[in-house]
């Protein structure tokens, strides 16, 4: 429940009055209301992706090979 009302704090005005509008049309109380904004966020969560370029395009983000780079500097 505390992501959900963390979802709460940080959804945008106009999200939050487009979906408190269509549950007063719906006739939803409180927590039917509360259900839906969690339901919404993770529906759109669902959505977002990370990108395939966070992972292996850096080197840092690479596993490290103790061995393989003191070799490298060993005989050089």
């Amino acid at each position: 429940m505390a992501n959900g009302v963390k979802t709460i704090k940080n959804m945008k005005p106009e999200v939050w009055n487009e979906i408190k509008a269509e549950s007063a049309k719906r006739g939803m109380n409180m927590a039917e209301f509360l259900e839906m904004l969690i339901r919404e966020h993770k529906k759109n969560e669902s959505k977002r992706k990370i990108p395939k370029s966070m992972f292996g395009a850096h080197p840092w983000l690479k596993p490290f090979d103790h061995e393989k780079d003191r070799m490298k500097f060993h005989n050089e």
